[in-house]
């Protein structure tokens, strides 16, 4: 009865804690990948929605962000806004 108990506290209680401060995805997003990975791939995309989701954002953020427009936000840096004033 213990381990019930605590399997339950650590399943319905903890991880999804924990899930939270980790994945940080909207709920909405994950509801919106949950329902498009089961149309399509039924339960393994049910199982496999979140994962591929969380790889997708993070993906994305390191593309576009990193790569795309830190450069571009660095080419307008007020030293290289000065040089191109004089």
């Amino acid at each position: 009865i213990l381990y019930l108990i605590i399997q339950n506290l650590e399943s319905y209680w903890l991880s999804p804690i924990v899930m939270a401060k980790q994945v940080s995805l909207l709920p909405a997003v994950t509801l919106a990948s949950q329902i498009f990975f089961t149309t399509f791939f039924g339960i393994l995309g049910l199982i496999l929605a979140l994962p591929l989701t969380v790889v997708a954002k993070t993906w994305i953020e390191e593309t576009l962000f990193k790569d795309i427009l830190d450069p571009w936000q660095n080419s307008l840096s007020p030293e290289t806004i000065s040089t191109v004033d004089n």
